[in-house]
């Protein structure tokens, strides 16, 4: 799947991913599922939600973070764990370049 599919299908999820339950199965986007490891109900909830796909997916759990990543630099490694993740999806998409360079 081409990257510019994959921007057209981001969906953030802030909490309650239960409430897409029934629709995860039919995910077809490589999908990154970030939460705090302090956040009990979300955690179990999203494991929950990261068995249902079928996707290539990914569940990172934070250590030392709970619910909204409001302890000091949470936010920032979030953001440089999704930075790396759509990193490897756009190195995974790039078209290969032929030895010739034709």
């Amino acid at each position: 799947m081409p990257l510019a599919e994959h921007e057209a299908l981001v969906r953030l999820f802030c909490e309650r991913p239960d409430l897409a339950a029934d629709r995860l199965t039919t995910v077809r986007a490589p999908t990154l599922l970030i939460v705090g490891r302090e956040d009990h109900e979300m955690l179990e909830l999203n494991r929950r939600a990261a068995a249902r796909l079928r996707a290539p997916h990914e569940l990172v759990v934070m250590p030392g973070a709970r619910h909204l990543f409001e302890e000091p630099r949470a936010l920032e490694a979030v953001a440089a764990l999704t930075a790396q993740w759509f990193g490897h999806l756009a190195a995974v998409d790039a078209p290969v370049s032929s030895a010739s360079g034709i």
